[in-house]
C-alpha cells in the first residue's frame, strides 16, 4: 500500500503542475484512506491500517496545503471509519481469520480493549523522500513519554564515535559523533514518532533490507536536544557509561578541539574505550594512545513506569505457547508468557524486575538472562493493567493486543474447544515475528 500511494501521488503531480487544481489528487487522497479503511476492517491487520493511514495523511497534508479540499471534512470521515474499524476489532477476529465462533467476552475485556485503542498515538506522513527528516508539526500528535524514549533508548540506541582520515583537515582526520536508534520497518512510525518528541532532529534512513535508523549527528542538535534530554532523563543500563564518554567527545567538538592534535588525541583516547574499540587503522595510526578510563555506575532500580514501558518496546516479548499435554481434554496445554530479555552479565539489573512488578522470576540460559511472568494470576492483575495504563507505543503493541484477546479467550473457558484453540492458534500465527507489514 506505501508503494500505492507513491506511484499515486507521482501520477497525480503529473497531470498537473498546479496540484491544487488536480481532481485527480484529492480523488487519490480519499481514495487511498477508504481502500486503507476497508482492508483493514476486512483483516483486522491495523499495522496495516496505520501504515496505510499514514500514506494517505501525507497526501491530505499536501493538499491541505494547497487547499485542495478543507482538513476538517476529512477528518470527520476519519472519524466515522476508525470508529467502524474499532467496532469490528470488539467483535473479535472472525472476519480476519476465517473461524466462526461464538465467545462471550465480559463487557470489562470490550471495554478494556477499547480504551487501549483509543490511546493509540496519531500517525505521521511518510516523507517520500530517501531521507524521513521532514515531519508536519500537527498539534494533535501528542509527544512520546521522555522516560519512555530513555528506556527505548537504553533498549535500542548506540553512541557512536567515527574518525575517518581526510587529508582536507589540517590534522588529517575528521571526527563524527552520532546518535542512533534502530527498529525493524514494521516500527518505522515509531521512529517518526520518537523524531518528533526531539523536534524533528535528524535524519531517519534505511539502515539494512528491514530495518531503518534515526540519527543525530549534527553538533548542534547533540549539544541543544540529545544530551538535554538524557542529562534529564538519565539511562539506567551500562549504556550510560557509553553515553557518558559520548558526551565527552560532543562537548570537545563543540569546543573545536577535535581541529588539533591534542584534542584528536584526547577523543582517540575515549573512542578506544567505548563499543568496539579503535579500528585496526587507528590502532596503527596511534600507537601510542592512553585509553581513557570508562566510567562505572552502580546497577540503579526501576523508578519511572514510562521507562519499563519504553525498555519492553525493545527487548521485552508478549507469547503464547502451545504444549501437548494429554491430561487436558484437547490434548493441548495453552500457556503465556511475558519476558524481558539481557545479556546475562546484567543479571542485577533484570532481577529490579522482579521488584518492580512484584512478580515473576529470573533465568539464566548461556549467555542471556531473562525476566519471565507465567502465572495467570500475575499476567492479569499485575502485566496487562500495567501495559493498558502505561501503553506501548509500537509494533509491540499489537502483540499485547493479541496476548490481551488470547487471555480473554482463556477466561471465557473457550480455549478448552476446538473452535477458541483454533482461534488462538491463528493469532499466536500472526504475533511476533509472524507479523507481517
Amino acid at each position: 500500500m506505501p508503494y500505492n500511494s507513491l506511484i499515486l501521488l507521482i501520477l497525480s503531480n503529473s497531470i498537473t503542475s498546479r496540484r491544487d487544481k488536480s481532481i485527480l489528487f484529492t480523488a487519490t487522497v480519499i481514495f487511498i484512506i477508504i481502500l486503507s479503511v476497508f482492508i483493514a476492517y476486512n483483516n483486522l491487520h491495523i499495522l496495516f491500517l496505520v501504515l496505510s493511514l499514514e500514506n494517505g495523511l501525507g497526501l491530505t497534508h499536501i493538499a491541505a496545503t494547497m487547499n485542495s479540499f478543507p482538513v476538517r471534512d476529512l477528518n470527520t470521515l476519519l472519524t466515522l471509519l476508525l470508529k467502524r474499524v474499532i467496532v469490528a476489532v470488539r467483535q473479535g477476529y472472525d472476519k480476519g481469520n476465517g473461524i466462526s465462533y461464538s465467545l462471550k467476552v465480559k463487557a470489562k475485556s470490550d471495554e478494556k480493549i477499547s480504551t487501549i485503542l483509543s490511546s493509540m498515538p496519531s500517525t505521521f506522513n511518510y516523507n517520500t523522500k530517501r531521507k524521513f527528516n521532514t515531519l508536519s508539526k500537527v498539534n494533535s500528535i501528542k509527544k512520546l513519554d521522555p522516560f519512555f524514549i530513555t528506556g527505548l533508548a537504553d533498549a535500542e540506541s548506540s553512541f557512536m564515535i567515527f574518525i575517518r582520515k581526510n587529508t582536507k583537515i589540517k590534522v588529517g582526520w575528521v571526527v563524527e559523533a552520532r546518535f542512533a536508534i534502530s527498529f525493524h520497518k514494521k516500527d518505522l512510525p515509531l521512529l517518526e514518532l520518537i523524531q518528533y518528541t526531539f523536534d524533528g532532529v535528524g535524519s531517519i534512513v534505511r539502515h539494512s533490507k528491514d530495518s531503518y535508523s534515526l540519527c543525530v549527528s549534527s553538533p548542534k542538535d547533540l549539544i541543544h536536544t540529545i544530551i538535554p534530554h538524557f542529562d534529564k532523563y538519565p539511562l539506567i543500563t551500562k549504556k550510560r557509561s557509553d553515553y557518558e564518554l559520548f558526551k565527552r567527545v560532543v562537548e570537545l567538538m563543540n569546543q573545536k578541539a577535535h581541529l588539533t592534535v591534542e584534542g584528536l588525541q584526547q577523543i582517540i583516547s575515549i573512542k578506544a574505550v567505548l563499543n568496539k574499540g579503535l579500528s585496526d587503522e587507528l590502532n596503527l595510526s596511534f600507537p601510542d594512545v592512553k585509553f581513557t578510563t570508562r566510567p562505572l555506575f552502580p546497577v540503579s532500580k526501576i523508578q519511572n513506569s514510562n521507562w519499563v514501558s519504553g525498555f519492553v518496546e525493545g527487548e521485552g516479548n508478549f507469547m503464547i505457547m502451545l504444549k501437548k499435554n494429554p491430561s487436558h481434554k484437547s490434548g493441548i496445554q495453552v500457556a503465556l508468557r511475558f519476558k524481558v530479555t539481557q545479556h546475562n552479565r546484567d543479571v542485577e539489573f533484570i532481577k529490579s524486575f522482579v521488584d518492580f512488578f512484584g512478580c515473576g522470576n529470573c533465568y539464566i540460559g548461556g549467555d542471556c538472562v531473562d525476566f519471565v511472568v507465567t502465572k495467570f494470576s500475575d499476567i492479569t492483575d499485575i502485566i496487562l493493567p500495567f501495559f493498558s495504563k502505561y501503553p506501548l507505543h509500537g509494533c509491540k503493541r499489537l502483540d499485547f493486543l493479541d496476548f490481551l484477546r488470547v487471555v480473554e479467550i482463556m477466561q471465557s473457558k473457550a480455549h478448552i474447544t476446538g473452535e477458541g484453540l483454533e482461534l488462538i492458534r491463528t493469532i499466536k500465527s500472526g504475533m511476533n515475528r509472524g507479523r507481517c507489514v
